[in-house]
């Protein structure tokens, strides 16, 4: 039987590198376009990783969100 040894810092350097925050900045912008007016696309280095959040950024926007879930309906805006 194979023994795995993962490679942590590996892992960590990738969740940092820009390649990766550059595609999750695309993907969230892509995102908040399909989802429409009012929704924003931040991105920033958390402590461990790069993330990247939509945010319903008008009082309209929030309220079609929670009424039709905006966000969870344009995800496929994403890949």
């Amino acid at each position: 039987m194979a023994r795995i040894v993962w490679n942590l810092k590996g892992f960590e350097a990738l969740r940092r590198s820009p390649g990766v925050a550059a595609d999750l900045r695309r993907r969230a912008e892509a995102i908040a376009s399909a989802a429409g007016d009012g929704f924003v696309a931040e991105s920033g280095q958390g402590q461990s990783r790069a993330r990247a959040v939509i945010i319903a950024a008008s009082p309209k926007a929030r309220r079609r969100n929670a009424a039709d879930n905006v966000l969870l309906r344009s995800l496929d805006g994403g890949r």
